[in-house]
């Protein structure tokens, strides 16, 4: 891990001019952990950052994979709370870190309020949709069908209805709440049933408007 103080350039680090600090991390390293106290908040500039929970009984949980532009620990940071996550490095990233102490007046700073109030935004949508997926979805499949259009998007382009998918079956069981036989079975299913074919990483989803039904959005 490698770390060093930034010059002032355009955008955030203008913003905050000297008060950033770039950090190169390797996969496997761990940022933060949940219930670490908050030091401060980690913009994600290059890579793949896992978000973890896990239980007292040794259980673990994935909430999301950050990718770059995004904002890390931004809501411990400014409400002053223990991490609620631990943030593991998946591919090789760099970050800017900025302490917390130096976020004191964050609000005076148009630009970063702006992307601030924008990701809480998005978090606190999807976040939502996950509940009601959960609450109203009584099966795996639906689960599953509801995750794969979350990860396609809008889905309006034909040619466009490919979805990199980021996690192993083990990591979508976790976000699914079943176990990865269940996912592995799951995805030959929907398989064989041409609602999708899968290529390596790649999912290519053929049957949109079905797997909405399977969803049942």
């Amino acid at each position: 891990m490698h770390t060093e103080s930034i010059e002032p350039t355009n955008g955030r680090s203008e913003i905050l001019q000297d008060k950033e600090c770039r950090t190169n991390y390797q996969p496997g390293a761990v940022i933060y952990r949940e219930g670490q106290e908050c030091a401060g908040m980690f913009h994600l500039r290059t890579g793949a950052i896992k978000l973890w929970i896990s239980s007292s009984a040794g259980k673990t949980a994935i909430l999301k994979i950050a990718r770059p532009g995004e904002l890390l620990g931004v809501t411990e940071a400014l409400v002053n709370c223990p991490y609620l996550a631990t943030a593991e490095v998946i591919e090789q990233s760099e970050t800017l870190f900025t302490a917390r102490s130096h976020l004191q007046n964050i609000w005076s700073y148009r630009e970063l309020t702006v992307q601030i109030v924008a990701q809480l935004s998005r978090e606190s949508s999807r976040m939502f949709k996950e509940v009601s997926a959960y609450r109203l979805s009584s099966s795996a499949s639906q689960r599953l069908a509801h995750l794969l259009l979350e990860l396609l998007g809008d889905g309006t382009n034909p040619r466009y209805r490919i979805v990199e998918m980021p996690y192993t079956h083990a990591e979508i069981g976790q976000l699914i709440g079943c176990s990865r036989e269940t996912v592995t079975r799951l995805l030959k299913c929907f398989q064989e049933r041409n609602l999708i074919k899968i290529e390596h990483s790649r999912i290519h989803i053929v049957l949109v408007q079905e797997l909405r039904e399977i969803a049942q959005l």
